[in-house]
């Protein structure tokens, strides 16, 4: 049975292009007008109802997939880089033999504006504003990329299974539970359902049909 919506505001139908053993239904409503229903000759699943495992805690990896590996370590390579550059040109334009810090403490200052945090070192604020500032314009670049992978990969949910065929619903253990009650009963309160004749010859289109999993 497959179902074909059809809102009926500023749009006309072709009668003549539908078949006559074609089931129709018109539905109106308050709000949005006249909506027709058609019902065509043969099968198609619509909806299933299914309970879905919700994941709590979110693994290491999670924060790891917005970037290929690759990027990782070009990451981190450029930020060892630019912490041996920066400790030297310190210790050249500073004559700073041994810094408090030292590369640990630096590449944690860097490391830091990728957090959207300032720079403790005043030291290293003292240095080339060139450099800073294009490591500052990269790390928004950098954190922006990240976190607009990395939220809707965190919130939404992870992908459903298509099912093409009955085949496929046979293999994931669906069952079809059929039930005499009519598909269209919980809308008598809200529309004026118009039947046709044909719908009375095929009471098979008034079978509710529902799919729960194991």
């Amino acid at each position: 049975m497959t179902c074909v919506l059809v809102k009926a505001l500023n749009s006309t139908i072709d009668e003549s292009a539908i078949s006559p053993s074609t089931t129709k239904f018109s539905y109106d409503y308050g709000d949005i007008g006249k909506i027709y229903n058609y019902y065509f000759d043969g099968l198609e699943l619509l909806h299933c109802i299914y309970d879905s495992k919700r994941v709590e805690s979110v693994s290491f990896m999670a924060w790891l997939v917005p970037f290929k590996a690759t990027a990782w370590i070009t990451l981190l390579a450029l930020l060892l880089l630019l912490g041996v550059v920066t400790l030297v040109q310190l210790k050249c334009k500073s004559g700073i033999q041994s810094d408090p810090f030292g590369l640990l403490g630096i590449l944690l200052n860097f490391s830091g504006l990728l957090f959207h945090q300032a720079l403790t070192n005043k030291s290293i604020a003292k240095m080339s504003k060139l450099i800073i500032t294009a490591f500052l314009l990269a790390s928004i670049v950098i954190t922006w990329s990240y976190e607009f992978y990395l939220i809707p990969h965190l919130i939404t949910p992870p992908p459903s299974n298509a099912y093409s065929s009955l085949k496929d619903l046979m293999a994931a253990k669906y069952q079809v539970w059929l039930s005499d009650a009519a598909f269209l009963d919980p809308l008598k309160e809200e529309f004026t359902l118009e039947r046709y004749p044909s719908m009375q010859t095929r009471p098979s289109i008034c079978t509710k049909k529902r799919l729960t999993k194991d």
